[in-house]
């Protein structure tokens, strides 16, 4: 018997984007993704959009995938039932006249190849939904979050000062994402994943903007393993905010956000702020549990060049 090593291209066709794992009872959207039924179903029924789009989407624009489903039940079945065993004599190959190989041992070798090449298309989903966590995980992670010293946080672009903490964060900071004096960009997804390590923890966006502003919309921390939302009103349509809370150094503060109609990426309003000289910040406090694994998703857009800052921080 000898041992092969089988190289194959991944195929992530059959990795949902929420669950991050084959689909069992899969279903194409019409934003031509697909997805496992019930957690796309869910997801429309809490969001009514699409969860990579986020165009709006409708039970109704879901399809069944039926060839692929039962592509996909037969590919299971084949690896289940199906024990493989090559010999060197089935593949030894050779030009001399006195061995040659049968029609019948062509016919073997046809088949061990097709077999090969299910177990391929099995497998490299869970490859590839395994390297995604994988990465998010070194990436994205903070598996243990811990307080940095108060002289690293205050820190000076060419305009900015940031004194950190402050009355509009918790005492331990963890900085996120940061921005200075970039030029102008459109809306732009980022995110972020993290472990929380207290019961309470904060998010807040500081931006500062000289003469236009910052917009951000459709802010989600998402509980990955439960799929609970934690953020209120993150795509700020309710104003005042039934969730966020603005502040700054000043020592003003305000549940009256600056909501803009004509610049959301989103449904009608998006939070757009321009701070003269120091910074406004937009916070809103988290009931977490320890240990849980949470992600960070907003849509950010800078409408003008310089002079601009803004930062990403998450407090507890």
């Amino acid at each position: 018997m000898i041992r092969m090593e089988v190289s194959f291209e991944q195929n992530s066709d059959l990795i949902c984007p929420i669950t991050l794992d084959v689909c069992r009872d899969p279903v194409l959207a019409a934003d031509g993704h697909i997805y496992e039924r019930n957690a796309i179903l869910q997801w429309i029924e809490q969001q009514g959009t699409s969860p990579l789009t986020r165009e709006p989407l409708k039970i109704d624009d879901l399809h069944s995938e039926i060839n692929m489903r039962e592509l996909d039940s037969s590919y299971r079945s084949s690896v289940e039932h199906t024990n493989i065993f090559i010999s060197p004599s089935s593949l030894s190959m050779t030009t001399n006249s006195e061995q040659r190989i049968s029609p019948k041992q062509c016919c073997n070798m046809k088949q061990v190849l097709q077999i090969i090449m299910v177990i391929a298309f099995i497998v490299s989903p869970f490859i590839i939904g395994t390297s995604v966590i994988i990465f998010l995980n070194q990436s994205n992670s903070m598996s243990n979050i811990s307080s940095i010293s108060q002289s690293s946080l205050n820190d000076t672009d060419s305009s900015t000062t940031y004194i950190l903490p402050n009355k509009c964060t918790l005492p331990n900071i963890v900085p996120l994402f940061s921005w200075d004096n970039v030029n102008k960009f459109k809306y732009t997804y980022y995110s972020k994943v993290f472990e929380a390590t207290a019961t309470q923890m904060m998010i807040t966006f500081a931006f500062r903007h000289d003469p236009s502003y910052w917009c951000l919309d459709d802010v989600s921390i998402m509980d990955i393993s439960s799929r609970v939302e934690l953020v209120n009103n993150g795509d700020f349509e309710n104003n005042p905010s039934n969730g966020f809370f603005r502040c700054n150094s000043y020592g003003n503060s305000s549940t009256i956000l600056f909501i803009a109609s004509p610049h959301s990426y989103n449904g009608k309003r998006s939070f757009c702020d321009g701070s003269v000289g120091r910074p406004d910040y937009l916070t809103q406090k988290l009931k977490t549990k320890i240990g849980r694994i949470y992600h960070l998703s907003f849509w950010l857009q800078n409408m003008d060049d310089l002079t601009n800052s803004a930062r990403v921080l998450l407090s507890y």
